[in-house]
């Protein structure tokens, strides 16, 4: 198993308003969309989730505030979000960014995925980390026997599972669907055979308007 970071930078080099964007806004959006899980996760205090939320101008803005606040609001929502929600994040100069991706390792990542600005904008970052000293790549842990055996089992059954005829697997799993959403689908069955019944009694309509026309031209030439 490998663990990865995903890791947001922010550093310096991006403008400030950029920066104001990037980091309290996306902050007080994540905060709009599931602030209890990212209190409860990280042991915030939930009074400051509270204040943030009783703020007149956050309970009346309608958006994400990343997406759509100005600057000035952004400026005003810096001071409702305090300093330490917002340091697990890398900050400074390109040099200051990449240790902090590395030391992501130190905690104990494999890995660090870096998120929070553009590509192009993370490119310092990059060439930083280039001329840092680099961590090993971590080996994958070994398995016990235990698990190797689970596995081989595991890959024994998808192997016979693969052998199988594949139409077997698709109806049961068209017959539990079916099953778990007995609703839905008696709905959509009453509209197909709402509009099979439709569709015959045109047709047959039609024929019969067909034959008394018929008729009708028969007995008038007549």
């Amino acid at each position: 198993m490998r663990i990865w970071s995903c890791f947001a930078v922010i550093g310096d080099w991006v403008p400030e308003d950029v920066r104001l964007k990037k980091t309290v806004g996306r902050m007080a959006t994540y905060l709009q969309a599931y602030g209890d899980l990212m209190v409860r996760t990280n042991g915030w205090d939930p009074a400051v989730l509270e204040r943030f939320r009783a703020d007149p101008f956050v309970a009346g803005f309608r958006g994400a505030i990343d997406g759509k606040a100005t600057t000035a609001e952004l400026e005003h929502v810096a001071t409702l979000i305090p300093e330490e929600w917002l340091a697990a994040a890398g900050y400074g100069t390109p040099e200051q960014c990449a240790r902090a991706v590395l030391h992501q390792m130190d905690l104990g990542a494999d890995s660090v995925i870096l998120h929070g600005v553009s590509p192009t904008e993370l490119a310092p970052v990059v060439e930083a980390y280039r001329d840092a000293p680099r961590h090993p790549l971590r080996p994958p842990p070994r398995q016990p026997r235990r698990q190797l055996g689970a596995a081989r089992d595991i890959g024994r059954t998808v192997g016979r599972a693969a052998a199988a005829p594949p139409s077997l697997p698709a109806m049961f799993l068209a017959w539990h669907e079916m099953r778990r959403s007995k609703l839905r689908f008696g709905l959509l069955t009453g509209a197909v055979g709402l509009l099979v019944f439709l569709i015959l009694f045109q047709q047959a309509l039609l024929g019969g308007l067909i034959t008394q026309f018929i008729g009708a031209v028969r007995n008038q030439s007549a």
